[in-house]
């Protein structure tokens, strides 16, 4: 592999190396740009990685970790983020308003030094609290938008924002901070960890490495049913790393370091429709070593799912760092990627993004195609492909679910549902937060919904076997 890589530099590719755009000439600090966040309302591409300057063509900006791209040269984004080697974890809107959490200090209106999470003003290009001062650093460190809108949660390590209880999870509303009280159900320890929470079929999913509330141990994703935690079918009690979600019609995508050698349900990637797990054409690997692969980000670009990390084989095609599935299939792209200042290093994509309509990634890497391109690179190739796996014959059965008709909607008491098939079925409805408020085993084409307050709600139809087949929304009069 690197002696191609090598052959790949004396001969450089020029019909590939137009396919990829360089923006500026990088960092000088070993681990590179390791966050991308392409930015509509700011019209900035936000690049952030632990290093205090990055370098245009004519000159170099002081930075202090986090930077903007404009398309033609880097400028730096706000004041008070301090100098040294702290790495930005994570970018989010909420309410129109830019937030960032990283292992950073800076000072507040006061001159108060705080951490861990900032909100940026545009108005000053200052970035401030959130309304209190975090003076300790904590392992607080990811933000996820919740799916109703109303904020965002605060996750990681063991941390105590705004002096409230420790715990591995808050909620945050725009103004305040909140203990998360589901989390109360999973056991104290020291090294809990919780990576993302997030919504998905009204159910509240949680991963990292946390213990288990059902039994001993320790498990890295499950979910919350509005009154306890379970086990997510076909993960049960996996302790495999994950290190990106993502929903898209209606489907879960998770992407990390598990493999299907020790029980999970997909290699690097895999999608989930509430019950069942399909592995993707076989998933990726990281074929010189296997235990070393992983998969870091993903991105929705044009209805097409591309992943980036650390692989060489997507399915049945080489594939390396970056690849796109289609939904049937994987297809490569033009990306011989060389390592960050060594040529001995192996080149990871750590981060992928959308900006403008354009992919751009960043990662470990110095060289694509032979040509010079640093830490960050823009796709410039549209839908040009390298090769495409084997289609995935049909999908699974259970990702293919009936369409159902809720009526009449809204509705006051009893609800019609129009487009089951014969069969057994168990109704469980949900409220706008994720509450189950209704369980029921009625009449297949009917449910009694007149007791419930008024407001909007999911209903999720399960089979005989508890499998996922069909779900709603529906408005309660």
């Amino acid at each position: 592999m690197k002696a191609l890589c090598l052959a790949i530099l004396l001969v450089p590719l020029t019909s590939e190396a137009q396919f990829w755009r360089g923006a500026g000439r990088g960092v000088q600090v070993h681990g590179g740009v390791q966050l991308l966040y392409g930015d509509s309302i700011l019209d900035r591409l936000i690049g952030a990685g632990p290093w205090p300057e990055i370098y245009n063509d004519m000159d170099t900006i002081r930075a202090m970790g986090i930077a903007v791209w404009n398309g033609e040269r880097w400028d730096s984004l706000g004041y008070r983020i301090s100098d040294g080697e702290a790495q930005t974890h994570c970018f989010l809107r909420h309410a129109g308003e830019l937030y960032a959490s990283g292992n950073w200090l800076y000072l507040n209106d006061q001159g108060i030094v705080n951490t861990g999470i900032a909100r940026f003003d545009e108005n000053t290009l200052r970035w401030e609290d959130l309304g209190c001062t975090n003076p300790q650093f904590s392992g607080l460190a990811t933000i996820t938008s919740k799916a109703n809108g109303t904020g965002f949660y605060f996750t990681g390590h063991r941390g105590d924002p705004c002096s409230l209880p420790a715990s591995n999870v808050f909620t945050y509303d725009g103004n305040n901070y909140e203990s998360w009280i589901p989390f109360e159900q999973i056991p104290y320890a020291q090294d809990n960890y919780v990576g993302f929470v997030f919504e998905f079929l009204s159910m509240t999913y949680m991963t990292g490495l946390f213990r288990d509330p059902l039994s001993d141990g320790y498990s890295s994703m499950m979910r919350y049913n509005g009154n306890n935690w379970e086990y997510v079918p076909g993960w049960g009690q996996l302790t495999e790393p994950i290190k990106e979600f993502s929903i898209h019609n209606d489907t879960l995508y998770l992407a990390g370091t598990f493999r299907r050698s020790v029980g999970a349900p997909g290699n690097l990637i895999a999608r989930f429709d509430g019950s069942t797990w399909d592995d993707m054409g076989g998933g990726l690997l990281h074929e010189p070593v296997p235990m070393s692969g992983a998969a870091l980000d993903l991105l929705w670009h044009h209805n097409e799912l591309w992943v980036v990390g650390l692989f060489t084989r997507a399915g049945d095609i080489p594939a390396e760092c970056v690849v796109k599935w289609n939904g049937s299939q994987w297809c490569s792209i033009a990306a011989d990627l060389q390592g960050h200042f060594s040529w001995f290093t192996t080149p990871t994509v750590q981060s992928i993004t959308s900006w403008r309509d354009s992919v751009y990634i960043a990662g470990g890497f110095s060289y694509i195609n032979g040509e010079p391109v640093r830490e960050v690179a823009q796709w410039l190739g549209g839908d040009a492909t390298v090769a495409c796996s084997t289609p995935v014959v049909g999908l699974p059965e259970s990702l293919i679910r009936p369409t159902i008709q809720v009526s009449p909607n809204p509705v006051a008491e009893e609800l019609r549902l129009v487009g089951l098939p014969t069969g057994t079925y168990r109704f469980k409805v949900y409220d706008s937060v994720g509450r189950k408020v209704l369980e029921s085993m009625d009449d297949p084409g009917t449910l009694h919904v007149g007791r419930l307050e008024p407001g909007m709600y999911h209903i999720v139809i399960m089979g005989s076997q508890d499998e996922l087949l069909a779900k709603a929304k529906f408005q309660k009069l």
